[in-house]
């Protein structure tokens, strides 16, 4: 969503419809920022929303440069 501080409605369904709340996640992306010299050197993504008003219900972790043990162009099965 462009970096917006609020996600959209639809992430945010749960805290208008509460019902919904104990089935509901909403996601957010955050980035290593190797030059940072915070103690937590993470940043939202740049393609992320931040949590907002979904932080009860609401979980960040990186969304890009995941890595994985399966190589590129290898069969997993």
């Amino acid at each position: 969503d462009g970096n917006y501080n609020q996600p959209d409605v639809i992430s945010g369904l749960a805290y208008f419809v509460p019902d919904i709340a104990p089935n509901w996640l909403s996601v957010a992306s955050v980035a290593q920022d190797a030059a940072s010299t915070n103690s937590v050197p993470y940043t939202i993504s740049s393609f992320s929303s931040r949590c907002g008003y979904t932080a009860s219900f609401c979980v960040s972790s990186p969304g890009s440069k995941i890595y994985s043990t399966v190589a590129n162009g290898s069969d997993p099965a």
